[in-house]
């Protein structure tokens, strides 16, 4: 396979709604991902007070977790989210439910997760659909 043949491992997905982003993630997380994300939520955040997310596990096959907690990554992550206000997570590896519920009552952010078959009710959540 080619370069440009590629799948990216994180994917914008276009939505119906202004101040509403999702993404799509398919494969194994680099920090250079995670940095990528973030640099997507921050251009897409531009101008609004607030902004929901969604993001989509299509195939997750792991995440370098030594470079994802490293303190430039953190430092993006602090910075980029101070905007976001509802964030849906749908699918991904069995302990990220967990995970969500655990953080929730220490975070700012409303966020929940949602079973791959629920996926609707993950846009419904952040009141968006997405546009093909």
């Amino acid at each position: 396979m080619l370069p440009e043949d590629t799948i990216p491992v994180i994917s914008k997905i276009k939505t119906n709604r202004a101040g509403a982003i999702g993404f799509s993630i398919n494969g194994v997380l680099f920090s250079s991902d995670v940095e990528n994300l973030y640099g997507l939520f921050e251009a897409e955040a531009e101008g609004f007070d607030s902004i929901d997310m969604i993001v989509i596990f299509k195939e997750y096959d792991g995440i370098d977790w030594e470079s994802l907690f490293n303190e430039d990554t953190a430092k993006l992550r602090a910075e980029a989210f101070k905007k976001l206000r509802r964030y849906a997570i749908v699918g991904g590896p069995s302990w990220l439910k967990l995970a969500v519920e655990f953080f929730r009552p220490f975070g700012r952010v409303e966020t929940k997760w949602f079973a791959s078959e629920h996926i609707n009710d993950g846009w419904n959540y952040i009141d968006a659909k997405p546009i093909e």
